[in-house]
């Protein structure tokens, strides 16, 4: 994640320009990111089944997009994130003519997988390899379990959280859906729990 989905009517864009702005959107939009991360999905949608103010829409784009990988809490932060989407998608929006409107959802990363495993943190050595890489590889679940509980979270007033005991759920979790050596229930996995006891 982040994924864009492209809903548009049927006479929007051409193959080419669907090409285009995907290439868009991943490089300019999401540099940083690992770009296998960046997900961009057209559903084209005739005007029979496209209504904007009740009738049928006419050269219209929605975009809904949702962000996992990153938010964006800061202002600054929105602001240069909506100038980046803007550049990536304005010249082919301009060029065609085209309405269109969007909206961002953030989605906590705590559900997240990429081929079992659980993604890299922000700007770690992980994330950076995958990036690199453009795929994603194995690395140690506790030390992604860590990660994701070090950062900042709100507890309910009067409720305290045993994070020893949330780490080794979720790593038997983690442990009981991945099928690769490197996260399956087996000794390797019991000396990790192990040592996170002690």
């Amino acid at each position: 994640m982040p994924l864009w989905n492209i809903y548009h009517t049927d006479d929007a864009f051409n193959g080419e320009e669907k090409a285009e702005l995907a290439d868009r959107i991943t490089n300019i939009v999401y540099p940083h990111l690992p770009a296998f991360y960046v997900g961009v999905v057209f559903q084209e949608v005739t005007a029979e089944h496209f209504y904007i103010a009740g009738k049928p829409a006419k050269n219209f784009v929605r975009i809904w997009i949702d962000h996992i990988a990153r938010t964006l809490p800061l202002p600054e932060q929105k602001a240069d994130w909506m100038r980046r989407a803007h550049k990536a998608v304005l010249p082919i929006f301009t060029a065609r003519g085209v309405n269109w409107e969007l909206h961002v959802d953030e989605t906590p990363r705590d559900l997240w997988l990429i081929q079992g495993l659980i993604p890299p943190m922000p700007n770690t050595e992980q994330e950076k390899k995958w990036h690199a890489d453009n795929k994603p590889t194995p690395y140690a679940i506790e030390a992604a379990v860590t990660a994701q509980q070090t950062r900042p979270r709100k507890l309910a007033a009067g409720r305290g959280r045993d994070l020893q005991a949330e780490k080794l759920a979720i790593i038997d979790v983690y442990a009981s859906i991945c099928s690769p050596p490197w996260c399956r229930r087996d000794e390797m996995h019991q000396d990790r729990k192990a040592k996170i006891r002690s």
